[in-house]
């Protein structure tokens, strides 16, 4: 199993991910002037920000998982 530690590096780095992928769509959207999609775009880096705040709140604690180790305890 692997720690928890390297659990919230990888959902670290897929918050980041889905923010770099967010600000490619706006970037695309505001080049070809289409107004709705940056709107869309900007709308889903504000909830990829939103969804890493706790993260990064918690600072170096744990994420929940919602697993159970393996003496059926949550982790």
């Amino acid at each position: 199993m692997m720690s928890t530690v390297v659990d919230l590096t990888f959902v670290k780095l897929g918050w980041w991910l889905f923010v770099t992928c967010a600000i490619l769509f706006f970037a695309s959207a505001a080049r070809s002037g289409d107004g709705l999609a940056m709107a869309g775009s900007a709308v889903f880096l504000a909830a990829n920000i939103a969804f890493m705040i706790p993260i990064y709140r918690r600072g170096s604690g744990t994420v929940k998982t919602g697993r159970t180790t393996g003496d059926g305890e949550k982790q």
